[in-house]
């Protein structure tokens, strides 16, 4: 419980998806499914909260980021040499396992061309290792990805019993790989309150303090309350479906606060004069088409709202 609750507060609004990871993976006494599916769009928290998990449990694990990987071949014979690394370092006589793994390294005829050859090798490396976990990231949008592929990845842990391969990708795992009802968990878009709580957790200050500075409680929660006030009005501004990308949304906050501030750091206006400081960006900055196309996320999301037609 400990650990789970380390991670609901460093991972605020996936509380579910955490607690259904770690009960999948992470349960010594009960068998992991053959596979399991982790499906949402971009910037949902799908790696980071399974890298997050797995470390937190000290599950075994490989982790391939599909889309370093030029051809599938290359994604094939990346898998077995993370397997192979994980094997060595599992198991207890290391000696017996590197040679196995050198051993197919070394004998082209061996390197995995398909997905049944990289089965046959992960299950002679995985023989004696005990439960692990192969995390194939975005294998989905792997360039030479085929369904026939994707089927056979995913069908690979009921061949090799102590296998559990996990499948980072953009759509549900069914619609891709032509297998029905896989396990799965889904990641959905973060809402504004979501969104605005998890930048919140890091905010940046209003106060050019140094080193030596004293950094108040009130300072900090005057940064805390300007810092929110101004993630919900970016927010609004680019527009719900462009908000939802809480990356986009971080990065256009980092260009823009200086901005939001400087008319505190001027003493034109104090803190809390929140309307005032954003009526002033809004009048000085994104009227001004010069100003206005140094910051596209943000021109993309008001034309869209305009319009009446937010992207998604």
């Amino acid at each position: 419980m400990h650990s789970l609750e380390s991670l609901y507060t460093q991972y605020p609004c996936r509380e579910q998806q955490i607690k259904e990871l770690a009960l999948v993976l992470t349960q010594a006494k009960i068998s992991s499914p053959p596979a399991l599916i982790l499906y949402g769009t971009e910037a949902t928290g799908k790696t980071t909260i399974a890298k997050a998990v797995l470390d937190e449990f000290n599950v075994p694990h490989a982790y391939i980021r599909c889309k370093e990987c030029v051809t599938s071949r290359h994604l094939f014979e990346k898998a077995l040499a993370g397997c192979g690394t994980l094997a060595v370092s599992r198991t207890e006589n290391q000696g017996q396992s590197a040679s196995i793994f050198e051993a197919t390294a070394k004998q082209p005829q061996l390197r995995p061309d398909s997905v049944n050859t990289l089965t046959g090798q992960l299950q002679k490396l995985l023989a004696h290792v005990g439960k692990v976990v192969l995390v194939l990231d975005g294998v989905d949008r792997q360039r030479e990805i085929t369904p026939a592929i994707l089927s056979g990845l995913c069908q690979m842990g009921r061949i090799i019993s102590n296998l559990t391969v996990v499948m980072i990708v953009s759509v549900h795992g069914a619609r891709l790989m032509n297998i029905a009802d896989p396990p799965s968990i889904h990641f959905p878009a973060y809402n504004k309150d979501q969104c605005v709580k998890i930048l919140s957790l890091k905010p940046m200050s209003i106060f050019n303090l140094e080193e030596e500075d004293d950094y108040s409680t009130e300072m900090q929660e005057e940064d805390n309350w300007l810092w929110g006030q101004s993630c919900s009005a970016v927010w609004d501004i680019m527009g719900r479906h462009a908000a939802r990308n809480i990356i986009s949304l971080r990065d256009v906050m980092r260009q823009l606060w200086p901005l939001l501030i400087q008319p505190i750091n001027d003493k034109e206006y104090g803190i809390r004069d929140f309307p005032k400081l954003l009526n002033r960006f809004k009048s000085d900055r994104l009227r001004n088409n010069e100003e206005f196309y140094m910051y596209p996320r943000i021109g993309s999301g008001l034309s869209q709202e305009s319009a009446g037609n937010p992207s998604g």
